[in-house]
């Protein structure tokens, strides 16, 4: 009785023979082999532009002229067009910040409640009456607004409650026809100045008129037709 080890070396020999006597077979051994996919033509791939992103003769680049919003809970960057800037308003939630290009919008935009609506300096500039929310913010831009008519024309403006704040803004009331106040509070909410109220040209011009709410002025000039007295306040 032959014992395991030689057996199993029999074993071997007799497929070793097996395959020295077959006749190889390029083609079916060519249809065991996985095919490789081919790699991608780079000329066939669509590529679609983000928010903000140009792409223009394989240049890609920043666009810099629409209104972005840059989200608080981490959701991609959105874009809208200049002329939709209270859609991109409305849209935003707390924490959110909308921010201008450089250039003018005209538009009378609506801040939400702890919104920021943010420019990049004095260059982006609104021509509206811009109102805040509570704890919304108003930073690094310009508010310009020139008319001749016979009501009052006003740049900045509250919501009934909260505090609505801005920063390193400067507005810029001309009424040629009527009053002019850089600021005008009615409604009740308070208001937090870090900037220049301008109000030089109108009938009567105030850096603010005030007849509700809490009206704070930190920093920044203040400037009426009538310089000693730039603060309207009314009891």
């Amino acid at each position: 009785m032959p014992d395991q080890f030689t057996e199993t070396f029999q074993n071997i020999l007799r497929r070793i023979r097996a395959l020295e006597m077959k006749e190889i077979n390029s083609t079916a051994i060519e249809a065991l082999i996985p095919p490789v996919p081919p790699y991608p033509d780079p000329t066939d791939i669509d590529i679609y532009p983000g928010a903000d992103i140009d792409i223009s003769s394989n240049v890609i680049g920043r666009k810099g002229t629409n209104v972005l919003t840059f989200s608080s809970t981490g959701a991609l960057l959105a874009e809208h067009p200049r002329s939709s800037l209270q859609a991109a308003l409305n849209a935003s939630l707390v924490g959110d910040i909308v921010l201008l290009p450089a250039g003018m919008i005209t538009a009378d935009p609506i801040i939400p409640p702890g919104v920021t609506l943010c420019g990049l300096g004095w260059m982006s500039i609104i021509d509206g009456l811009v109102t805040g929310g509570a704890s919304s913010l108003l930073q690094s831009l310009a508010v310009v607004r020139v008319a001749n008519q016979v009501g009052i024309l006003a740049g900045v403006t509250v919501g009934a409650t909260g505090t609505f704040y801005l920063k390193d803004v400067k507005v810029d009331v001309q009424n040629s026809g009527g009053p002019a106040y850089a600021v005008y509070m009615t409604a009740g909410g308070n208001l937090r100045v870090a900037g220049g109220l301008l109000a030089e040209v109108g009938t009567e011009g105030y850096a603010a008129w005030v007849s509700s709410g809490n009206f704070y002025h930190d920093t920044g000039r203040a400037i009426g037709t009538v310089d000693k007295y730039p603060y309207w306040l009314e009891a």
